[in-house]
């Protein structure tokens, strides 16, 4: 696994609640009942009861459907300040914003060209219909409903509570807004509230041990019954490890912070590299975030990347070494590591499948007193891009480098490394397919030809 891209997205405060009898014909199986969903809901800003609270068991009418729907899709603020322009009749004042902002983005058609039926109840068929067109940027609703549910709520009828079951649902889904060919999820929006927290830009919110993480693009916090506690994270990638440890990293254009945190989101270490990224003039910071070193890869003791190699034992977090490390092998005869590396101020990078991926061109020993072997002399920058390594049964080094085989397309070709010298053993069939079938023999040839090939002087 290269590069982690975790989208997940939590049902707050759901595990803790009783498990009561639903309010309406929904059951969506998730920990709490209708009314512990609607209470998540409106902590997000995403639902609100009448002055008689929730109602759960009464018919929702179109119009309240409307203000739902917005406010679940994060657009409240933008439906409460933009143009209220729509071509409906019936709709009351208060309504205007939301079914205003509902046929802008398309997710409305009314039930003819002049009315909106503001005051008719909403059906199943029709809540789901917009829930579909947010989702899926069409009128289908298949995939989010279950067998045998529409025929249950057509004859028992859609209440309010029914409406939060399949809202809350749509938590795990995406949405198109505005035509946007990029998914935002429902659970974030451009402004949401909770507590006293406000919340600019994407966010979403994950299961934690104790509680809750909700993570915003500056900032995060741990959610629990009793308290909001802030961790100072930018940019972060999260990990959730084996003990319940979190391990997160702060990535600005200069440094990236690594730290791990107690369940209860205090921090237990903090480790930092500087961003040693070569710098071309005219360069963005953005850009030089995005090849900024991060932390990419994981199992269950160790964590590597560009900010090096880290080790998990109890908890504690223990950085083995701070130089780059795109993969590692632990040699089980005596303890050490070998790691796929680059030297300082060097971008080594290859593409696949148009991601691209930072990597290294050279590997070291990493002995257990601290010492570093290198196990490759000084090569040209870039002159190999080595993928994988592994340690043979007999101690040898085997790793395998990439070759562009056509554009967005990379083939591997496997070498063992013994005594300082790398022997080519085999490639990926798309490399035979590409540049023939002496392949294997041609890139032996260009090795030998730098230095370190077997056959090398």
């Amino acid at each position: 696994m290269k590069k982690l891209v975790s989208i997940c997205f939590a049902l707050m405060l759901l595990a803790c609640a009783a498990g009561a009898a639903n309010a309406g014909t929904i059951d969506n199986g998730y920990p709490g009942d209708t009314e512990a969903q609607a209470q998540m809901l409106c902590d997000l800003g995403l639902f609100r009861g009448t002055e008689s609270g929730f109602e759960l068991e009464k018919p929702m009418t179109r119009a309240e459907a409307a203000a739902m729907l917005t406010r679940l899709l994060g657009a409240e603020q933008e439906a409460l300040t933009a143009e209220r322009e729509h071509p409906f009749t019936d709709v009351p004042d208060w309504a205007d914003p939301y079914v205003g902002w509902l046929f802008r983005n398309g997710l409305t058609k009314g039930v003819s060209e002049t009315r909106y039926g503001a005051e008719e109840d909403v059906t199943f068929g029709q809540y789901c219909t917009f829930l579909a067109r947010a989702s899926s940027d069409n009128d289908s609703y298949t995939s989010l409903v279950r067998e045998g549910e529409e025929e249950a709520c057509d004859a028992a009828g859609f209440v309010r509570g029914d409406a939060v079951s399949m809202s809350t649902r749509l938590l795990r889904e995406t949405y198109w807004k505005n035509g946007s060919k990029e998914g935002k999820s429902v659970a974030q929006g451009d402004t949401a509230q909770l507590t006293d927290i406000t919340l600019e830009g994407d966010w979403e919110l994950r299961p934690w041990t104790d509680g809750q993480l909700l993570l915003g693009m500056t900032q995060g916090w741990l959610l629990t019954e009793e308290r909001v506690q802030p961790m100072a994270i930018h940019g972060s990638v999260f990990t959730e490890r084996a003990g319940g440890v979190l391990v997160t990293q702060s990535i600005t254009a200069e440094r990236t912070e690594v730290c791990t945190w107690t369940p209860d989101g205090q921090p237990i270490d903090a480790v930092t590299v500087p961003n040693d990224v070569p710098v071309s003039p005219g360069q963005s910071e953005s850009l030089r975030l995005f090849y900024a070193p991060d932390l990419s890869n994981y199992d269950e003791e160790y964590l590597w990347g560009g900010v090096g190699l880290y080790q998990e034992q109890d908890g504690r977090l223990t950085r083995i070494t701070a130089r780059p490390a795109f993969d590692y092998a632990r040699d089980p005869a005596d303890g050490s590591y070998v790691i796929v590396t680059h030297a300082p101020g060097r971008l080594i990078q290859y593409e696949e499948g148009a991601v691209v991926y930072r990597t290294g061109d050279t590997l070291v020993r990493l002995l257990p007193d601290g010492t570093e072997q290198p196990l490759l002399p000084a090569l040209p920058e870039g002159s190999l891009l080595i993928d994988t390594v592994h340690i043979l049964p007999d101690g040898r080094v085997e790793f395998t480098t990439m070759r562009p085989t056509e554009p967005h397309k990379m083939g591997r070709l496997t070498c063992v490394l013994e005594g300082g010298k790398v022997t080519v053993t085999d490639a990926t069939a798309d490399i035979f397919y590409m540049l023939g079938e002496d392949s294997v023999e041609r890139e032996q040839a260009r090795l030998d030809a730098l230095g370190i090939g077997v056959n090398a002087p």
